[in-house]
């Protein structure tokens, strides 16, 4: 075969490949997307619930009526405390002491 021959059979194929794709691609038509109605978004602010255990609304009340150097005792023995059973993977006293704690820094605000 010549070099002109197959130049010829590229073209044809070409130009088989490109009417295929014509044929399979079909009616174009207008899109139009949905419409979609937004809101801008509204941040609520977090508000702190208070505990809903009864223990810890006890708790609650009696740090309350602590003074500045008990509540600073008491938040360093309960990170110690808190700290040692993450460690030991003691979820739920982690989770006990992660509230006091909460508790107790809430109610120290000034």
């Amino acid at each position: 075969m010549t070099m002109q021959t197959l130049k010829l059979y590229g073209l044809c194929l070409a130009v088989c490949a490109f009417g295929a794709s014509i044929i399979q691609a079909g009616e174009l038509r207008p899109y139009t997307p949905p419409v979609q109605q937004s809101r801008p978004y509204e941040q609520k602010p977090l508000l702190r619930q208070p505990a809903q255990d009864p223990y810890y609304q006890d708790f609650a009340a009696k740090t309350a009526r602590l003074d500045a150097k008990q509540r600073a005792y008491l938040t360093k023995v309960f990170s110690q405390r808190l700290n040692e059973a993450s460690k030991a993977k003691r979820w739920d006293e982690a989770r006990h002491y992660a509230k006091l704690l909460d508790i107790l820094n809430t109610r120290s605000a000034p």
